[in-house]
């Protein structure tokens, strides 16, 4: 997961040989803002899904990233504060 600050952009992107889609996930101000890559292929294909919000600038957030199936997903510990 990559976040673009200027654009206000998450990009997420699939390498894994796992069959899972991946996910980033941006929390803050009481709101969660997740990017998705639905593609699940087993060989991972190194694809980037991009993903655009107009979050506020004026509060702090924290990321996540994770993978799963459609009816269920697994995020990591969250990692980092950013305020701006």
């Amino acid at each position: 997961m990559c976040i673009r600050f200027d654009r206000r952009a998450i990009y997420v992107r699939n390498d894994k040989a796992n069959g899972y889609f991946k996910l980033g996930q941006w929390t803050g101000g009481g709101n969660t803002y997740i990017c998705q890559n639905n593609r699940t292929k087993t060989s991972g294909d190194g694809s980037w899904v991009t993903c655009q919000w107009n979050w506020p600038k004026k509060n702090c957030y924290t990321k996540r990233t994770g993978y799963g199936q459609h009816e269920w997903y697994v995020t990591s510990p969250a990692s980092g504060v950013k305020c701006y």
